[in-house]
């Protein structure tokens, strides 16, 4: 099953739900981040709901952490992100999460979507 990437503007934020497989190599994978992260800039928003609960297949930890500084140069940015994930999926959602806070990111992750939006919309760190 291929990945599948759904973009809406929301009310202050843009929204990305994945669903499908996430690209097994890194080249690919950094593909599909190139084309979400080229949309998010250039609709001036910053402020992002990342909503993975659909994805079926995921990379290994050596693998996030080989995707993370390959395109998440460590750097502040002005963005936000709330993650939407599966409980199932914590382990490896929560490296990324703490990778995206070393690296300088505003991100956190979430199991609920009404707190992630709160999170989002909000001047919380």
């Amino acid at each position: 099953m291929e990945l599948a990437v759904a973009v809406s503007e929301e009310a202050g934020f843009l929204r990305f739900t994945l669903s499908g497989a996430f690209p097994a190599s890194l080249p690919e994978a950094i593909d599909a981040y190139a084309g979400m992260y080229a949309r998010a800039v250039g609709s001036g928003v910053f402020r992002y709901l990342l909503d993975l609960r659909g994805l079926c297949q995921r990379m290994s930890i050596p693998e996030i952490f080989e995707f993370a500084t390959a395109v998440c140069p460590e750097e502040e940015d002005q963005t936000r992100t709330a993650t939407l994930d599966s409980p199932s999926n914590m382990v490896a959602a929560r490296f990324f999460e703490n990778l995206m806070h070393s690296r300088g990111r505003t991100y956190r992750l979430f199991t609920c979507e009404p707190e992630a939006v709160e999170w989002l919309l909000s001047e919380k760190s």
